[in-house]
């Protein structure tokens, strides 16, 4: 169930980012459209990075034990 409302939350976001990304494109243009979809691209792939080492220091400070596949 949790897969089918990833794909849903997936589906909704594809079509409210198409429907505020093409207003701006329309009025802008399409250079900076696609400047502006490439910028938050790599925005949320570097926040998935930045959150993962995150997650793991605050881990260490609090002094929970991790598994040993994850141990560095």
């Amino acid at each position: 169930m949790l897969n089918f409302m990833t794909f849903c939350a997936g589906c909704l976001m594809r079509l409210l980012g198409t429907i505020i990304l093409g207003a701006y494109v329309d009025r802008v243009g399409r250079h900076f459209g696609l400047r502006l979809a490439y910028m938050a691209a790599t925005g949320a792939t570097r926040q998935l990075g930045l959150a993962s080492s995150i997650f793991h220091r605050l881990h260490d400070r609090a002094g929970i034990v991790r598994d040993q596949q994850f141990a560095s």
